[in-house]
C-alpha cells in the first residue's frame, strides 16, 4: 500500500512496548480541507487520545481515553470528523466535560440504546474518514487523529504514516493495551496503532489486551549508510557502502538492488562502524551492473519500501569507478574499495612516460644521461658542464749553471750574474731588471760633479771652417753642371720631336 515507508519499524516487540502518559502532536502541514487546524511538535499538558471507534454499523462510536493518572479537562476541545468530503462537522463539544484518571468516555450515533456521554447526529463513512481533536484555545492544534481507508495527505487528511484499514460491519478499529498501559510503537504509524478487532460495544475503563507482537518483523530502514563507490565497468564489479555517522548501524536485511528488476541481495549479521566501509562483490551476488551505458544502484529498507540512498551513473571508462567525493560524484581511475576515494582524472601512463595535464596525454619521458669529465676536469653546478680543475703549476728545475730569477721566475746562468758589465755610455743607464743599458730618460740626467767650460776658437777650429766651406763650393758647382747638361738634353729632344 502507497504510505508505507517506514515499515513494522515503528513497530516494536513485546519488550519494546512501552506506555506514555501524553500523545504527541501529529507533525502535518495544514491543507485547504483543514485550514485553520495547526498542529503541535511537542505538548506541555497531558491531552486525551482516541482509542477506538467503529463506522460500518448501525451502532457507530467514538472513544477517547484519558492516559494519566490525573484528572483531565477538556476545556477547549473539539470531536470533529471529516469524510469524503472536504469539511470538517463537529461531532462533540468537549469543552465542559472532565475526565478522570484512566478513564474511557464513548460518543456514539446509535440506532438503539447504548451507554454512552455524548450522542452525536453524523454517521460515520464507511469507506473513507477522519476524526480528530482539536484544541480552539490553542489556535485549532491538533490533539489526535485517525484516518480509515482511501484517504491522502495531499487530500488534506491526517495520520501518521499510513492511515488506518476500513474495518467491516461489526468491527471496530482499536488500539490495545500492554500491562493496562496504553501502546504505542516507537514512531507513530496509523495503521499499526489502529488495529481491526472483532468484538462487542466496549467496556468503559477496560481496554483490550494486545496480541503477541513477538512474531512481528521489524523492518529496518539502514538510514545512515550511503552508497560509496561504484565499480561497474570492471572484470571484478563491486559497491561499497559507508557509514557516515558516527554510531555503529547494522545492515542487516538491508536490500541492495540494480536498475529497479527484480533481483535485491539482502544482507547478512554485519554492523558497520563510524566511518567504516564495506565492500560488497557483484560476483558474490545476484544483481547485475550496467558496465556502459546507464545504471543505477538502490539502498533499500529491509521491507523494500524505503529508497534509503538511489545513485545513477552512465558511461563510465573501463577500469574506473563511479565515487562519492565532497564536492559530488566523480568518475577516478583510482579504484579504492573497502577505503578512501581518491580522485585521479587520467590513467596511469606506461613505464617511460609521464601525464601532461595540459594537454591530458602522455608523453616520454625525456632523461638526460650526462657523459662523466674527463680526467683533471670536474662539472659545474651553475652550468652542468666540465671544467678543468685547478692544478697548481710545476716549474721545470733549470739546468746545471743556472738559477731561478725570482723576480721573473726563469732561469739565468750563474757565471753572467757576478760579470762586470762594460760601462754604459754617458746618456744611459743599465736596466737593473735586464742589466742591459738603456737611454736615460728625460730629465733624469744628474748633475756632473764639475761645470762644462766653454771651449775657446783657436786656429784649427778655424781652417776646419774654410775646408768645410771649400768642399760645399765645389759639391755646389758640380750639381749646378750637371743640371745645365740635363736641361740641354731635354731640349734637344724637344726640338727633334717638333721637326717631325
Amino acid at each position: 500500500m502507497r504510505g508505507i515507508r517506514i515499515f513494522i519499524t515503528l513497530v516494536f516487540a513485546c519488550s519494546q512496548l512501552f506506555a506514555i502518559p501524553a500523545v504527541s502532536a501529529l507533525e502535518v502541514e495544514p491543507t485547504d480541507a483543514s485550514a485553520g487546524v495547526e498542529t503541535e511538535t511537542e505538548f506541555t499538558k497531558v491531552r486525551p487520545v482516541i482509542t477506538e471507534l467503529q463506522v460500518a454499523d448501525a451502532d457507530e462510536f467514538v472513544e477517547i481515553y484519558n492516559p494519566s493518572d490525573e484528572e483531565l479537562e477538556l476545556s477547549g476541545l473539539l470531536l470533529r470528523y471529516r469524510g469524503g468530503g472536504a469539511n470538517y462537522v463537529t461531532l462533540a463539544n468537549l469543552d465542559t466535560i472532565t475526565m478522570g484518571p484512566k478513564q474511557f468516555m464513548v460518543f456514539g450515533h446509535f440506532a438503539q440504546p447504548r451507554e454512552y456521554t455524548v450522542a452525536f447526529t453524523n454517521a460515520l463513512n464507511n469507506s473513507k474518514g477522519e476524526v480528530q481533536i482539536i484544541d480552539t484555545a490553542e489556535t485549532s492544534q491538533l490533539i489526535d487523529v485517525v484516518a480509515w481507508g482511501d484517504v491522502s495527505i495531499e487530500s488534506g487528511y491526517h495520520y501518521y504514516v499510513e492511515p488506518a484499514d476500513i474495518p467491516p460491519a461489526g468491527n471496530s478499529l482499536q488500539r490495545c493495551f500492554v500491562d493496562n498501559e496504553l501502546w504505542y510503537p516507537e514512531e507513530r504509524n496509523t495503521k499499526y496503532e489502529f488495529t481491526v478487532y472483532v468484538n462487542d460495544f466496549p467496556t468503559p475503563s477496560l481496554g483490550i489486551e494486545c496480541p503477541a507482537l513477538e512474531s512481528i518483523e521489524v523492518a529496518v530502514d539502514c538510514s545512515g549508510v550511503v552508497i560509496n563507490e561504484i565499480g561497474a565497468n570492471l572484470d571484478e564489479q563491486y559497491i561499497e557502502l559507508y557509514n557516515s555517522t558516527n554510531e555503529t548501524l547494522s545492515i542487516a536485511g538491508c536490500l541492495l538492488q540494480t536498475n529497479r528488476n527484480s533481483n535485491t541481495y539482502a544482507f547478512d549479521e554485519v554492523n558497520l562502524g563510524p566511518g567504516e566501509y564495506f565492500e560488497v562483490n557483484i560476483a558474490d551476488t545476484n544483481l547485475t551492473l550496467t558496465k556502459t551505458t546507464t545504471g543505477t544502484v538502490y539502498l533499500l529498507s529491509s521491507d523494500g519500501l524505503v529508497e534509503t540512498d538511489v545513485q545513477t551513473y552512465s558511461d563510465l571508462d573501463k577500469e574506473t569507478s563511479w565515487s562519492r567525493f565532497d564536492t559530488g560524484w566523480l568518475q577516478t581511475y583510482e579504484l579504492t574499495p573497502g577505503t578512501q576515494n581518491i580522485d585521479q582524472e587520467y590513467p596511469e601512463c606506461d613505464s617511460g612516460y609521464y601525464r601532461n595535464f595540459e594537454t591530458g596525454r602522455c608523453n616520454i619521458e625525456v632523461v638526460n644521461v650526462l657523459v662523466p669529465c674527463a680526467i683533471g676536469q670536474y662539472r659545474s653546478l651553475e652550468t652542468n658542464r666540465c671544467r678543468n680543475s685547478i692544478v697548481p703549476s710545476t716549474l721545470k728545475p733549470c739546468n746545471i749553471g743556472q738559477y731561478r730569477n725570482p723576480e721573473t721566475n726563469r732561469c739565468r746562468n750563474v757565471a753572467t750574474a757576478n760579470v762586470s758589465f762594460k760601462p754604459c755610455a754617458a746618456n744611459q743607464e743599465r736596466n737593473p731588471a735586464t742589466n742591459r743599458c738603456r737611454k736615460k730618460e728625460t730629465g733624469s740626467i744628474p748633475d756632473a760633479a764639475y761645470k762644462v767650460q766653454a771651449v775657446s776658437d783657436s786656429d784649427m777650429v778655424f781652417t776646419g771652417w774654410w775646408a768645410l766651406g771649400g768642399v760645399g763650393a765645389l759639391a755646389g758647382g758640380y750639381a749646378g753642371w750637371e743640371w745645365r747638361r740635363e736641361m740641354a738634353n731635354t731640349w734637344s729632344r724637344l726640338i727633334g720631336i717638333f721637326k717631325k
